[in-house]
Formats: structure tokens, sequence, C-alpha cells
């Protein structure tokens, strides 16, 4: 009797797996190949589960609260997959206010940021291909490098032609025209994107409005500086 009851469950669940593939995907089982591989998963399929019935008769207990854990990882993996998209929204924005320079995008070609502490916005940019933290300074003229940042891009300022001046609080200060290849912030790229380099030592570099006007719009909506291309 036992045995008959652990073959009546494997053909159960093979004729399952036959009517979910012609169900699911009609046509599928016109093929040799899929058919090969049909009856393949089927073999698996009757040794694991003739496999599961013999132990589920022998240690009832035990297998049927293996077979609920294994059932609750499982339903988890499926809402995980299912929701994959918000969980990954979800980690941008936990992202963004952990790390408010690295922004959130809002679109395809659009990205927002969060005031900091200081009450400036703060902004990770790549400047071909090397990570830089810039100040947005819609005060400035010009996209405008520290001199350690231009350092960290391998410019040698004993080589530039400090040849700009500008007047700020703190004086007429000079500067080196570069060009950069590519400035990239979130999903909006720039390329050969013309910046000055610092002659002072500067606490952080500015994002002027050479970086704000190539922009479609840019502004302050809801608490949060919106850039988009």
């Amino acid at each position: 009797m036992q045995t008959r009851w652990i073959w009546l469950l494997v053909a159960a669940v093979l004729i399952g797996v036959v009517a979910l593939a012609a169900s699911t995907a009609p046509g599928t089982l016109n093929d040799s190949d899929n058919r090969m591989q049909l009856i393949y998963l089927c073999v698996i399929l009757a040794a694991l589960t003739g496999g599961l019935a013999a132990r589920l008769q022998a240690r009832p207990g035990t297998v049927l609260a293996q077979l609920g854990t294994w059932g609750v990882i499982f339903a988890a993996l499926i809402l995980v997959y299912s929701y994959r998209d918000n969980f990954g929204s979800l980690g941008e924005r936990f992202t963004a206010e952990l790390i408010p320079a690295q922004g959130t995008e809002t679109g395809p070609a659009s990205i927002a940021f969060t005031a900091q502490a200081d009450g400036h916005y703060h902004v990770y940019g790549s400047v071909d291909g090397s990570s830089i933290q810039f100040l947005v300074d819609s005060g400035a003229s010009d996209i405008v490098l520290s001199p350690a940042d231009a350092r960290m891009l391998g410019m040698q300022l004993e080589h530039l032609d400090f040849t700009l001046t500008a007047q700020t609080a703190n004086g007429t200060v000079r500067g080196a025209p570069v060009r950069l290849k590519t400035l990239k912030v979130g999903p909006i790229v720039m390329h050969d994107v013309p910046a000055t380099v610092n002659e002072a030592e500067m606490s952080v570099s500015l994002l002027g409005m050479e970086f704000l006007r190539r922009l479609k719009s840019w502004g302050v909506r809801n608490g949060k500086l919106t850039f988009e291309q």
C-alpha cells in the first residue's frame, strides 16, 4: 500500500510537469530536443519525488518541517525577484539619504540631490573615469578643479598656464584653462568640457555655470536640486 502511494505521487508530479509544459508553451513538445529535455527532467523529478515520498512516510514530522522551511525560502526568493526593481529603487533612496552627494536618478537623463548639513548641494561626478566631489555653485562661471583634484586626474600643475584671473571673496585668484574629455554626473554625460584649475588650494572643486548651462533644465524642486539633460 505504501509503495502504491509513492508511485501515485510520482505519476501525479510527472503528469503535472507535462501538462504545464504543454499549456505554457504550445508546440514545445513537437521538437525532439525539447522532448528529450522534458524526459530528462521527468526522470530527475521521479527520483526526487520518490525519495521524498519514502522519507515522508518514514519521518513525516521532520520532512514536513523541512518542506515548510524550504517553501518559505522559495516564496521569499520569488517575492524578492518579483519586486527586484522596487528593491533597487529603495536601495537607491537609502543610499541617497546616507550619501546625499550620490544623488537619486529620477529618470533616464535626470538626477536629484538633497542639501547637506552645510546647506549646500554636493555632487559626486566622474571626470575622465575618476570620482570627484563637487560643490554646486551657480555663482561660479566655470567648472573649477582644486589643485588636489587636478593632480589626482594626472595633471602636472607646473606645466599649466595660469593665465586666467577671477575676483573672489578672498581676492584675485589665477586659474589655468583645461578641457575634460568626459564629465559624468549620474546619467548625465558631457564630452569635451572646458574647465579651470585653480592655482590656490581649495577645499572642494566647483560645479559652476559652465556645467549648468549645458543642461536642459536645473533647479531646486521640493527641496531637491534636480539636473536634467
